[in-house]
């Protein structure tokens, strides 16, 4: 391990001053650091964002790289986008734009659309967050026809859907296949995990990637020759291999991050990946931000003790900047409503003693244990906010607009189709949307919205008022794609076509596929603003129908 040389703020190049002004002397040092693997043991508060920022600000200004040659890889898209935005407040909008800054998944997703062929893709694949997978899950194991399933299930019994796809995760984290998993695995409903594991992982499948084809990862070293990586301490092995396969075993690579911080152990996270960082990396310089700029020497004394019993640590010593103030209370509780009667006592005499409401903060590890709290507050008439709740894309009717949205980019995704033709409900049956999937894969290619279209030729529908509500969803979602298709907008379709033709109800700024009210007129559920070129982030949009919960 070396470490960096303390004096490079005197031999900064020219233009490089200014982003060298105010630092510590550690996050000048880790600015300034050339080429080679470089681990920032960052403690708390001590501003690691803003030394990765101004590092990759110096390397562009220092002209030792191009915006598109750095690759900056974090946890979160907030945190993506706040390092766009630093930069672009130092170097300028156009200078950051250059700049790939983007999650793990985010730029396995890229990868894989870039080369998707090679994995029997198209690049229009669907990506399922946890809450589809579930579904997907519950669909598969209460299939009758997957004949391999239902003989596991013989065996081992009914999981829950959380179990087999925890288990899932951990061994997609450790790389393997359902092949390998199911020879290995000492889970004994193994049998039936591999049966429902259908191998399609971002990461596992941007490993493979990297690993099968070496034309290809050398492209790639040679287009990301800079990378930064945030809370490395919370990476997990497919994380870990992704970023040393993109490095190389002495590439440009700075991570950055504290083992004492590791909170995604439920992710699989391990800390050896920055305690081990010089077994991966020989030859790489450490520097320690130990200077803490957001807490009071008590609060960091108590934190430190906290921790200071763990044996798989590197130590580290914090300084607070701020110097002493305040006491760090414990208080126990014998349940969670004592706990938040006496919280909101704290907060109501804070109230009454002239505190801002916008300076009080209530934090929780869990968004369902402020639930007592909540009641509390509300029991002593105390305005509030709760952050960090329901997300937009976790909202029925946001899911319901996504999953026409997704249909109509990817016609053979069989979960999309199943939320959208049972959003609204139009009494069309389990039973029936398993045959359409299984007809229109044999017949159409899997196009889930042809095969409706022609559902005419279906048999085994009950009822010819379910076949005729598939026959109408699948003609109006066709000629939406056909509209799209020739480059013309939905809004432009729509003021050629009734209003509440097929169910169809569209603008240019809301779309939703709905019944016809009995008065005639189709009604609008809230969706996003479509064009034929792109669709634009979503906004929700006040609904005039009630949403199914």
């Amino acid at each position: 391990m070396n470490q960096a040389d303390p004096g490079v703020r005197d031999h900064a190049p020219p233009g490089t001053e200014r982003l060298l002004a105010g630092l510590t002397p550690e996050q000048a040092q880790a600015v300034t650091f050339g080429p080679g693997p470089l681990l920032l043991l960052a403690g708390p508060g001590a501003g690691k964002t803003r030394t990765l920022t101004h590092r990759a600000a110096y390397l562009l200004t220092s002209g030792q790289a191009k915006p598109w040659e750095i690759l900056a890889v974090t946890f979160s898209v907030r945190a993506a986008g706040e390092l766009r935005l630093r930069l672009a407040d130092l170097l300028g909008e156009t200078v950051a734009r250059g700049v790939t800054a983007a999650t793990f998944h985010s730029v396995c997703a890229r990868l894989l659309r870039e080369h998707a062929a090679l994995f029997g893709r198209t690049e229009r694949y669907t990506i399922y967050d946890q809450a589809d997978m579930r579904r997907v899950v519950d669909w598969l194991l209460s299939d009758a026809e997957r004949g391999e399933i239902q003989r596991a299930l013989a065996d081992y019994g009914q999981p829950a859907s959380a179990e087999v796809l925890a288990e899932i995760s951990r061994a997609k984290n450790q790389l393997l296949s359902p092949d390998s998993y199911k020879q290995s695995a000492r889970h004994p409903g193994a049998p039936l995990i591999a049966a429902v594991w259908r191998e399609s992982d971002l990461l596992a499948f941007a490993v493979r990637l990297l690993s099968e084809h070496p034309h290809r990862l050398a492209w790639l070293r040679q287009r990301w020759r800079w990378i930064l990586a945030d809370e490395f301490q919370d990476t997990s092995h497919a994380q870990a291999t992704l970023v040393d396969l993109l490095a190389g075993p002495d590439g440009n690579l700075c991570v950055c991050g504290d083992d004492d911080q590791l909170i995604h152990g439920w992710r699989h996270a391990d800390p050896k990946h920055i305690l081990c960082f010089g077994e991966r990396h020989p030859g790489h310089a450490e520097i320690v931000l130990g200077r803490n700029f957001r807490s009071r020497a008590e609060i960091l004394e108590a934190a430190g003790r906290c921790v200071s019993h763990n044996d798989r640590r590197a130590g580290k010593a914090l300084i607070a900047m701020r110097g002493p103030g305040g006491r760090v209370r414990v208080r126990s509780f014998p349940n969670e409503f004592a706990e938040a009667n006496w919280v909101s006592a704290q907060i109501a005499d804070a109230l009454a003693g002239g505190t801002p409401p916008a300076e009080i903060l209530a934090l929780a590890r869990t968004g369902y244990a402020t639930e007592p709290l909540q009641r509390a507050l509300a029991h002593n008439g105390i305005p509030h906010r709760v952050l960090g709740s329901l997300a937009l894309y976790e909202r029925t009717e946001v899911r319901d607009a996504l999953a026409y949205l997704t249909l109509l980019a990817n016609p053979v995704d069989a979960q999309a189709f199943r939320r959208a033709i049972g959003s609204p409900r139009r009494g069309i049956g389990t039973a029936t949307v398993t045959k359409l999937v299984s007809w229109a894969r044999e017949h159409h290619g899997g196009d889930l919205i042809t095969a409706s279209a022609n559902a005419a030729a279906l048999d085994g529908v009950r009822g010819q008022a379910a076949r005729a509500r598939l026959i109408g969803f699948g003609s109006a979602l066709d000629r939406v794609r056909g509209e799209l298709a020739a480059g013309r907008s939905i809004g432009t379709w729509r003021s050629r076509q009734s209003r509440h033709r097929e169910g169809w109800s569209a603008t240019t700024s809301t779309c939703a596929i709905t019944p016809p009210t009995p008065s005639g007129a189709a009604t609008q559920s809230g969706c996003s603003k479509i064009s034929a070129r792109c669709a634009a982030p979503l906004r929700p949009t006040r609904s005039t129908t009630t949403t199914r919960r």
